[in-house]
């Protein structure tokens, strides 16, 4: 057998071991946690064979401390403490599921027999890891290096770009959970290997990351603006100070002949095509009139105008910041639509290279109930993205109010602490995650999360750290008090 660094053995209890899982006991001061991998060593058919197994519970054997016992010591005036080092009788016991065999010749399948008791259990080493959870090595040219093994800070956790951006990542987190650090981590990866990322920021959080990347930081209304043409019919109605069934009717009309042209078009053509549209219908000299000054107050949106290069500035690693502060929520989901129409476009067309659109507090964007002026888009991104390919990095402190179809189809998971009320929307999200460590979600540590894939991505969900960021992240609470 290999030689291990042997930290306990497989034990029979109750109804371990089995086909689904192994009970072990840890030897000396060894310990492990929820989640956390194993490896087990065994013979089968006179052929070495190592179990990949993740640890889902445990608990102490303690004989000296039942009730009866613990009362009587207390009444006799002996300390728990007298006895803890010669306690033979004392031990703990955990149970895990069984992943992976990794058999002699260097195959791997899902279990397929039962793992004899008195097996030696090991701490597994990193090629061990990367192997049972299908991990590209750090250093391979699409590898994104994003966290650490939960159990082990000398284990990276690595994935595939190729693999993981086209079929998106969805991001999960309540507030101060990590959730905004792991995103700038990401972006810093992302760029990293060569691909443009855009950052749409709500809250002004990575700001500092671009300045530091050599980004741009793209501000709605100053040095951002989106075209009329990359708008749907019914964002630019809600804009126009109109409610007269006439005039709507007009403005749409005008509006969708334009857009079947296939030509691009701002205000002034939209006037003009109004006018024509009146005109055709029969309407009055003052109707038009009214019609025009109704078109013309879209110059005031401060949002529109004639659109941006992308072209220009999505080169090789590049970062776009899209400052959203000061915009409505209303004026967020018309700007990151239309953005997401053009940039859907130009791939498609291949006048852009292949690139990541980061969308914070994306229930904003693909709320569970009804549509956003942005959702059809962007649903469509998450669908098809892949075959442009354009990558979503979707992040959300409220997972319950996110539409649930476009979650299932992210391919990648990363699941901070959330609020036990938010469990329940996470159904169909954890992968093989057992329920024991599930319920441990909402007190995970800040910067640690679980980890979901599927088999191409990552083969099975483990808890991670996040790796350290090498730019400022942004986001911090204010203070209420300052010192001095």
């Amino acid at each position: 057998m290999e030689n291990l660094n042997i930290i306990g053995k497989t034990v029979f209890v109750g109804d371990a071991p089995s086909l689904e899982r192994v009970a072990f006991v840890c030897l000396g001061s060894n310990e492990v946690g929820s989640g956390e991998m194993v490896k087990i060593q065994f013979d089968k058919s006179g052929k070495s064979v190592v179990a990949a197994a993740r640890v889902t519970s445990g608990l102490e054997q303690n004989p000296y401390e039942t009730p009866q016992r613990t009362q009587v010591m207390d009444a006799l005036g002996i300390s728990s403490s007298e006895i803890d080092e010669d306690s033979l009788g004392r031990f703990k016991v955990y149970y895990a599921d069984l992943l992976e065999f990794v058999y002699h010749d260097g195959s791997m399948g899902r279990p397929s027999g039962i793992v004899p008791s008195g097996s030696p259990v090991s701490a597994p080493d990193e090629d061990f890891v990367r192997k049972v959870l299908g991990m590209p090595l750090p250093n391979e040219a699409d590898s994104l290096n994003l966290a650490t093994l939960g159990n082990s800070d000398n284990i990276s956790v690595t994935l595939s770009a190729n693999k993981t951006l086209p079929r998106h990542i969805l991001v999960v987190g309540t507030t101060g959970s990590g959730k905004s650090y792991f995103v700038g981590k990401a972006v810093e990866e992302v760029s990293r290997i060569g691909i443009p990322v855009i950052i749409v920021d709500i809250h002004g959080e990575y700001i500092k990351e671009t300045e530091e990347l050599k980004g741009t930081v793209l501000r709605p209304g100053v040095n951002l603006r989106i075209r009329l043409d990359s708008l749907e019919e019914s964002e630019v109605l809600g804009m126009l100070p109109i409610t007269n069934e006439l005039h709507t009717n007009i403005a749409a009309r005008a509006f969708s002949d334009l857009k079947m042209s296939g030509r691009p078009f701002g205000v002034r053509e939209y006037e003009n095509k109004v006018r024509e549209v009146a005109i055709d219908i029969g309407s009055t000299k003052g109707t038009q009139t009214i019609m025009e000054a109704r078109i013309r107050s879209l110059n005031t949106i401060k949002i529109l105008g004639d659109g941006i290069k992308w072209d220009a500035i999505l080169s090789k690693g590049a970062v776009i910041d899209v400052d959203c502060r000061d915009l409505t929520r209303t004026y967020v989901i018309m700007l990151v639509g239309a953005m997401a129409r053009e940039l859907y476009n130009l791939r498609k067309s291949g006048k852009i290279p292949p690139l990541v659109l980061a969308l914070d507090e994306a229930h904003i964007f693909l709320p569970a109930s009804g549509s956003s002026g942005a959702s059809f888009v962007l649903g469509e991104i998450v669908r098809m993205g892949r075959h442009a390919p354009i990558g979503a990095i979707i992040s959300t402190q409220h997972p319950s109010d996110i539409d649930q179809a476009t979650a299932k189809i992210t391919n990648t998971r990363f699941i901070f602490a959330i609020e036990p009320s938010e469990l329940g929307s996470l159904g169909g999200l954890l992968g093989d995650m057992p329920p024991e460590t599930v319920n441990y979600l909402t007190h995970m540590e800040q910067g640690e999360c679980l980890l979901v894939g599927n088999r191409e991505t990552i083969r099975h969900s483990v808890t991670t750290k996040i790796s350290k960021r090498k730019t400022t992240p942004g986001g911090d609470t204010p203070r209420m008090i300052q010192n001095g």
